[in-house]
């Protein structure tokens, strides 16, 4: 899939489901063929891939740190592309 055809992850509505702790409504938010590695849960040293791997993140997320808390301020401009600042606390 090239990158221009790639619609942006809506960061807040995402950030919301993580504190939720509601999977399957950031598997709706999420490409079937996602993947990404998590910097929260990096000592690990996995790649999430597609849904079961979001699904997978939330499971690793829960038992690393228990419901998380996550805060999302409105991000920073960076060329065109917005970038978020969020902290998580467990």
């Amino acid at each position: 899939m090239s990158r221009k055809n790639v619609e942006p992850l809506p960061i807040q509505t995402a950030c919301e489901a993580i504190s939720r702790l509601d999977g399957e409504a950031l598997v709706a938010l999420c490409d079937p063929n996602v993947r990404f590695e998590s910097r929260i849960t990096a000592v690990e040293d996995e790649t999430y891939d597609g849904h079961q791997g979001v699904r997978q993140y939330m499971v690793n997320l829960t038992e690393a740190f228990g419901p998380p808390l996550l805060a999302v301020s409105s991000g920073l401009i960076a060329g065109s592309s917005p970038t978020p600042l969020g902290a998580a606390v467990g």
